[in-house]
């Protein structure tokens, strides 16, 4: 008897046409909430909303108010993206919104508030001259032009907001926020240099963890004269707001006007920045290494990278973490100038890393290598001997069942003809813990063992069996060793895989009501011709066998109502890869409970 399956759309369709409703879906079948809105004001006076997708949901319905919670009841749009441009608004008031996620279960709670102004302010500034100190150029940076910001709902301006520092060495003791703002940008646009030639760009800033606990090296970009130095500039954690230190960097200025810029490549840029500070260079620091690449081993992680292109580095350092931007601001380890590859021992297997290079030289550092990141794994070994051979005769076949070896890869079948006769060399190879041996003839009685096998090596054959083949053999044994489900298990102890290991003393008990099942995957369709139940005590008084194609539809191959316990030897007939015990009644208070459930057939 084959079940009818309905799609949920058809169903309830139908139901509609009958006057009828279905029943309320399960809070598990509905979307969860959005989350992480982006909000994005335009110059157009449009505010664009982005969010990640959600698993299930088929559309979003985005909910505005001008004031917060007011978002109200009615939507003000749907659509099956993952962003939304809200157009027409007004410059006055701040928009607030939310999200739902939506399927045909119905709608997800809205996501959190986020909020925004329109359009976004027009930037100014960047037109101030450097100060003269000493023979470096002083810039402040609350003299930048500030742009590719959001407004930030919490703060009464445009971000990066310029705000106060005790530490601050700028007039007025105002630095520049560059933090939470992946587009930011803050720019210099009249730094003005007698002559062409090598400068140091440096940046007085300072930073605690805030909002972005274990960030230990927020990077940023720089830019001179539109052209990109680097999107790896290292600034290392201060540990305070108000404690300053510098990160420098050279670059080539033409002589006259320059503009420098620095920009944001991460939400987590910096918190404080206090000056920009332009001095001509001496001499040259490195370049920054390039193409860094990481390989797990076992406890350790080997870098290798390609070395700075310029500067002629006297060592390369190595810094290490545990999170992206997470390396800790003391190097792990250190190598020659001449060295470009380094292996950090004593890891924990299993764990992520990440890694940047840099490179020194008496003048200064260059900028990051590229992040990379690996976990490592212990080396491999060659798995154990197989364990659990059976070996049935069919016609003009032998079954082989096994169980399989943790680690292993593939197996390699032994056959003779004499007790122990075994070839070395082997008759076929197997990827799964089974295999049929149709190269054989009847009335002859076949050994065979069985060989474990990956990329480490080979194990020690397995124990010997063997079957002798006939005409009037009955089928393979096809369920030992497959993957077995139960629809519930009485302890961790009693799972289902118990029931096809082969093993007579252990077993699989359900749950203490009715119906349960236990089915097993045979890897492909086979027919299906005798099942062995072997019961525990507890046993079915009335059960089904079913045979399934894709463990979604069953076939009724065998009933009863009045199951004798014991070991039940069944003939059957029918055709799937899943076949499964379903009880309906048990015959004690207790589960229903296993040894062995096995399966035969061609």
């Amino acid at each position: 008897m084959k079940q009818l399956r309905m799609s949920a759309a058809a169903l309830l369709l139908a139901l509609a046409a009958l006057g009828l409703s279905a029943a309320p879906a399960s809070a598990a079948d509905i979307p969860a909430a959005p989350e992480e809105l982006e909000l994005h004001a335009g110059a157009d006076s449009s505010i664009t909303i982005e969010w990640p997708a959600v698993p299930g949901a088929t559309s979003y319905r985005i909910y505005r108010g001008t004031a917060s919670g007011a978002e109200g009841t009615t939507p003000i749009a749907t659509t099956d993206d993952t962003e939304y441009t809200d157009t027409g608004l007004s410059p006055t008031p701040i928009y607030f919104y939310q999200v739902t996620a939506v399927n045909a279960a119905g709608e997800s709670a809205r996501s959190d508030e986020d909020a925004s102004k329109t359009p976004p302010p027009i930037g100014t500034g960047g037109n101030v001259p450097g100060v003269q100190v000493g023979n470096s150029l002083v810039f402040y940076c609350k003299d930048a032009l500030r742009g590719g910001f959001d407004w930030f709902q919490t703060l009464t301006g445009w971000f990066p907001s310029v705000l106060g520092s005790s530490g601050a060495d700028s007039p007025g003791d105002q630095v520049v926020d560059m933090a939470y703002a992946q587009e930011g940008t803050m720019t210099f646009n009249n730094v003005v240099v007698p002559t062409a030639g090598l400068y140091t760009v440096d940046w007085r800033y300072a930073f605690q963890g805030g909002l972005f606990p274990g960030v230990n090296n927020r990077q940023m970009g720089l830019r001179v004269n539109g052209q990109v130095i680097t999107t790896t500039q290292s600034f290392p954690i201060t540990g305070s707001f108000d404690v300053y230190q510098h990160s420098a960097l050279q670059v080539q200025l033409r002589a006259g006007v320059n503009s420098i810029q620095q920009f944001a490549v991460s939400d987590h840029g910096l918190s404080r920045v206090d000056e920009l500070i332009v001095t001509p260079a001496t001499a040259s620091s490195p370049s920054a290494p390039v193409n860094l690449r990481a390989t797990p081993g076992a406890a350790s992680v080997t870098l290798n990278w390609t070395g700075s292109a310029s500067g002629a580095p006297t060592s390369y350092r190595v810094y290490r973490g545990t999170k992206s931007d997470g390396e800790v601001t003391t190097p792990v380890g250190t190598v020659s100038g001449t060295t470009t590859t380094f292996t950090d021992t004593g890891l924990q297997n299993g764990k992520l890393y990440f890694y940047f290079v840099d490179a020194v030289n008496a003048v200064g550092g260059s900028p990051n290598s590229n992040e990379v990141s690996a976990t490592p794994a212990a080396a491999p070994t060659a798995p154990a001997a197989p364990t659990g051979l059976v070996a049935t005769g069919a016609n003009n076949a032998v079954g082989l069942t096994w169980n399989a070896s943790a680690g292993a890869t593939s197996y390699s079948i032994l056959r003779g003809t004499t007790p122990g006769g075994e070839s070395a060399t082997p008759i076929a190879t197997s990827a799964t813990n089974s295999f049929t041996d149709t190269t054989v003839t009847n009335g002859t009685t076949y050994y065979y063992k069985v060989r474990a096998a990956n990329s480490a090596g080979t194990s020690a054959a397995s124990a010997e069996a063997h079957a002798t083949p006939a005409a009037t053999g009955g089928g393979l044994l096809l369920s030992q060793g497959r993957p077995a489900t139960a629809s519930s298990v009485e302890n961790a102890g009693l799972v289902a895989a118990n029931a096809v290991d082969g093993d007579g003393t252990t077993r699989w008990s359900s749950a203490f009501s009715d119906p349960q099942w236990i089915q097993v995957d045979l890897g492909a369709s086979h027919a299906v011709n005798r099942v062995v139940l072997n019961w525990q005590n507890s046993y079915a008084a009335a059960f089904q066998l079913q045979t399934s194609a894709d463990g979604l539809t069953w076939t009724t191959i065998y009933s009863t109502t009045a199951g004798p316990g014991g070991v039940q030897d069944l003939t059957v007939s029918g055709t799937g890869r899943y076949v499964r015990m379903y009880g309906t009644a048990r015959h004690t208070q207790y589960g229903y409970s296993l040894f062995e459930f096995q399966v035969y057939g061609t």
